[in-house]
């Protein structure tokens, strides 16, 4: 929870299943009750030679695909896309009660089942005429997680979660695309990115972002509605898009000037000619309208420096 904590504060700083009713893509199976969504493509990453290093020094990312493939036996290069999924409320927040994942991809049911019963304990339960796993590990058997097969897609996480994706497959209840403001920045990204992040603001998160104090108060914050980030690769180059929806224009010019004054700041406190400094130069912040956006273009040499460059500057704090 922390890790997701702190990808939230850096994204503020910078910046076909056949199914009854119609094809549904992996965003029509999360229910609405989630407001924050983490989407990447492990097929993309692990088979791209210039990814695997932007791979390798993420590790939100690194431990959801082994832990996927640990439970399941699944080939992390064989996921087209994963979709983590879950309910967060607060910045004091510090579990998930609800939440989970979807993959997508080749699926295999019985080397997955399979798989789960070497090291845990199945127990199958239905809901709605579905089958949904509750599986625990042998070690821990009170710690228990759910998954279930709809068809190409593999759902696991909370018990909740995973009945609400059932009962959307089943053409019952709403998916998080009923998030006006959500879906509208997730259609204003590249779907094709190969990592993305999708937050809809909350009335608990507004009331704490609006009581923050300070020179750079980030009270401005609490007139979001929605954010989102995709980071993009086209050869060598790196694509980073944030877009932050606001309340209404004059949020919206508030705000960018909140996220102007961060970033004049990074730059001010970076050393001169560091990497750091160059990669902050090129940050551009716009508004228009009621969408302030941060973009950054860079290429892996750069990235690479920066992480050297950082990992080098941590050591000496």
């Amino acid at each position: 929870m922390k890790k997701l904590t702190f990808l939230l504060l850096f994204v503020l700083f910078f910046g076909c299943i056949a199914l009854p009713g119609g094809q549904k893509d992996e965003l029509e199976m999360v229910p609405k009750s989630a407001n924050a969504l983490i989407i990447f493509r492990p097929s993309a990453l692990l088979n791209d030679s210039d990814l695997i290093t932007m791979y390798n020094s993420t590790e939100e990312m690194q431990f959801e695909i082994k832990r996927v493939e640990a439970t399941t036996g699944i080939n992390p290069t064989d996921i087209e896309r994963i979709v983590l999924f879950f309910k967060f409320d607060s910045l004091k927040q510090e579990s998930e009660a609800y939440g989970g994942f979807i993959a997508k991809g080749k699926i295999e049911k019985e080397k997955v089942l399979n798989n789960m019963k070497l090291n845990n304990l199945i127990n199958e339960l239905k809901h709605d005429n579905q089958v949904i796993y509750e599986v625990a590990s042998k070690e821990a058997p009170e710690n228990k997680t759910y998954f279930s097969f709809l068809q190409n897609f593999l759902v696991g996480g909370s018990k909740e979660a995973v009945e609400d994706s059932v009962d959307l497959g089943n053409g019952k209840g709403e998916s998080i695309k009923t998030r006006s403001s959500l879906k509208r920045v997730y259609e204003k990204l590249d779907e094709k990115a190969v990592f993305m992040l999708l937050f809809e603001n909350t009335e608990t998160m507004r009331e704490e972002l609006n009581s923050s104090k300070g020179t750079f108060s980030s009270a401005a914050f609490s007139r979001m509605k929605s954010l989102g980030l995709s980071i993009s690769k086209d050869g060598r180059k790196i694509y980073l898009k944030t877009i932050l929806l606001a309340d209404d224009a004059p949020s919206a010019n508030d705000i960018s000037k909140l996220v102007e004054s961060y970033v004049s700041l990074a730059r001010g406190l970076s050393p001169a000619e560091s990497t750091l400094a160059s990669v902050l130069g090129k940050i551009k912040v716009e508004t228009h309208s009621d969408e302030v956006w941060v973009n950054l273009q860079t290429d892996l040499d750069e990235i690479e420096k920066l992480n050297k460059e950082l990992e080098e500057l941590f050591q000496e704090t």
